[in-house]
């Protein structure tokens, strides 16, 4: 995206391989893959791109409510892939020199709990099957 169009976002970490393989499986099951292998590479590389840039406007805005004088607490409520794994989300707020984190994500109670390095996130809290 053009620096003039991008309303003051800077430019985003490059993303992990490990994010770029966990956004390439969600990109497969999207109609937008498509079945022209081709076409699917330039429209994956396009969509890293735009996660990319959102996790990267999410973190410039998280980073600046922090950098004021009163040090407010801040809680970023997004979605889950935005914050697995320490990818997304935190990930730019590291490059941006914000470390001072922790990540929550819901999980099924009746659900195994996954077991990665790194974790999936640093909290996991119950929550019941849906009816």
């Amino acid at each position: 995206m053009p620096i003039t169009e991008r309303e003051g976002i800077g430019d985003p970490a490059p993303p992990s391989s490990f994010y770029r393989d966990r956004l390439f499986e969600w990109f497969k099951k999207h109609p937008a893959a498509g079945q022209d292998a081709r076409v699917a590479s330039e429209r994956f590389e396009r969509f890293v791109s735009a996660q990319q840039f959102w996790d990267r406007a999410m973190a410039e805005a998280i980073a600046g409510t922090l950098r004021d004088e009163r040090h407010p607490l801040v809680v970023g409520i997004m979605g889950s892939g935005h914050i697995e794994y320490g990818d997304g989300v935190p990930y730019q707020l590291a490059a941006l020199g914000i470390d001072d984190l922790a990540t929550a994500l819901p999980w099924l109670a009746d659900t195994e709990y996954p077991i990665h390095d790194p974790p999936i996130a640093d909290i996991l809290f119950g929550v019941a099957p849906a009816p």
